[in-house]
C-alpha cells in the first residue's frame, strides 16, 4: 500500500513521536511510506531519515495561505492509496485540492486525518471553523482518545460514522535491548547528574498545560532526587521563568531524540499535565518498565480503566503536596515501584503496542 503522511511541522513532540512510531511500523510491514513536511520547524527531519524513513521537505511554505503548496502536495500524492494528515493545516490544503479533483473527475486517495489533541481549538477558536469545513472531504477522522472523538462529533458536528477511536501505541523493546545499569550510567554522565540521586524524568513540550512549574516547585522539597525535564519549549516566556527559578536538582534538557534510552536510565516517570489524549510518553515509560506518578486527568486515568491492577500512582491535578507525598512513598518503597511498573508494561503489551495501533490504521485505510 502506498501511504503518504502530511504534517505542517516536524519538531520533537508527542505528535511527532506517534507519527514516527506509526511510520516505522508501516514500513516494517512492507508498505510504501513517506512523509511531507513544509514549514520552518523541522528539527526531527534528520532523525526520521537516519532511521530509514523518507521525508520530503524541500518545499518551504510561504507566509499566509500558500496556493503554490496545493500543487506541491498534488505532485507528492501522485499514485497514493492513502493520504494521512496529522494536524489541521494540511487539511486546509487538501480540502480544495480534493474538491478540484472531484470536479475534474480525478480520483482522490482515501483521506484519513488524526487529531492528536484539541489544544488548537482552545488556543485559536478560529480553528474550529477550519476543522468543520475541511472535515467535509475527509473519509475518516481519528481521535486518539474518546474525549477527542466526542469533540469532533458534538462540538465540530462531524458525522459520527466518520469518527474513529485509535489510541496511541509504542514499540516494545526486546528483553535484552537496554541495560538498566548502563543506561543509568550514561544518563548521569551525559547530563552531569548526582549519581546518588533518585532520577525522575518528565517528557513533554514545555508549556503551562503540562505544568512543569508544579514539578519544579515540588523538587525544592526533594533534595535527594533529580528531575530531568525532557522536551522542547512551546512557550519561551514559560521556559525562561522555569530556567530562572528552578533549583539545582532540576535539569532542563530540551528536545531529545533518544527518549527510550533516557527512560531506560531513569528511576521514575512523572507528569503533572492538565490534559492528555492517550499520552505516548507514559506508554513509552511503560514499555521500559518504568514506574509512573501521574496527575489524575482523563487521559492518564483511561489507562487504569483497562487494568484490574494498579498501573501507576495518581495525584490530584495541581496538588503539589500530594505529589511530594506520593513521590516520597514511591522513592522509599522499591517493591511498590516494581509492581506498578510491571503492571503498566503488561498493559502496554496487551493494548498499546505499535503493532496494534498500526493494524487499526491499516484496517481503516482499507475500509
Amino acid at each position: 500500500m502506498k501511504i503518504r503522511h502530511l504534517t505542517q511541522f516536524l519538531g520533537i513532540g508527542g505528535l511527532e513521536r506517534v507519527l514516527f512510531i506509526l511510520m516505522q511500523e508501516q514500513k516494517r510491514q512492507g508498505h510504501d511510506v513517506e512523509l511531507m513536511v513544509y514549514d520552518y520547524e523541522q528539527g526531527w527531519v534528520e532523525h526520521f531519515k537516519k532511521q530509514g524513513l523518507t521525508v520530503r521537505h524541500a518545499y518551504l511554505k510561504k507566509a499566509g495561505y500558500d496556493r503554490q503548496l496545493i500543487s506541491q502536495i498534488d505532485k507528492y500524492l501522485h499514485g497514493a492509496d492513502v493520504v494521512h494528515t496529522h494536524d489541521v493545516n494540511p487539511k486546509m490544503y487538501l480540502a480544495p485540492l480534493f474538491l478540484m479533483n472531484k470536479i475534474k473527475g480525478k480520483k482522490n486517495p482515501r483521506f484519513v486525518h488524526t487529531a492528536h489533541g484539541m489544544d488548537h481549538i482552545h488556543s485559536r477558536p478560529v480553528t474550529q471553523w477550519y476543522e468543520r469545513m475541511t472535515s467535509v472531504v475527509v473519509d475518516a477522522v481519528v481521535g486518539v482518545s474518546r474525549p477527542v472523538c466526542d469533540a469532533y462529533i458534538q462540538k465540530l458536528n462531524v458525522p459520527e460514522r466518520k469518527v474513529h477511536l485509535i489510541e496511541n501505541g509504542t514499540p516494545l523493546p526486546e528483553s535484552d535491548q537496554y541495560s538498566k545499569i548502563e543506561c543509568h550510567r550514561q544518563l548521569v554522565e551525559r547530563f552531569k547528574l548526582d549519581p546518588n540521586h533518585f532520577i525522575a524524568i518528565a517528557v513533554a513540550r514545555v508549556v503551562p498545560l503540562k505544568d512543569q512549574k508544579l514539578l519544579v516547585d515540588a523538587f525544592r522539597s526533594l533534595s535527594n532526587a533529580t528531575l530531568l525535564l525532557v522536551g522542547p519549549s512551546g512557550d519561551d516566556q514559560y521556559w525562561q521563568e522555569l530556567e530562572r527559578n528552578k533549583p539545582a536538582n532540576v535539569i532542563m534538557a530540551g528536545g531529545q531524540s533518544d527518549i527510550d534510552r533516557i527512560l531506560a536510565g531513569a528511576d521514575i516517570f512523572v507528569s503533572a499535565s492538565h490534559h492528555e489524549g492517550i499520552p505516548v510518553s507514559v506508554l513509552e515509560a511503560g514499555a521500559m518498565q518504568l514506574p509512573c506518578l501521574l496527575s489524575s486527568i482523563p487521559g492518564h486515568e483511561t489507562l487504569q480503566t483497562k487494568s484490574t491492577k494498579s498501573i501507576a500512582r495518581f495525584f490530584p491535578v495541581t496538588d503539589k503536596e500530594k505529589f511530594i507525598q506520593s513521590f516520597t512513598e514511591l522513592q522509599t518503597h522499591t517493591s511498590l515501584r516494581d509492581e506498578i511498573a510491571l503492571n503498566l508494561k503488561e498493559l502496554v503489551r496487551k493494548h498499546y503496542s505499535a503493532r496494534i495501533m498500526c493494524d487499526k490504521y491499516l484496517s481503516l485505510y482499507t475500509r
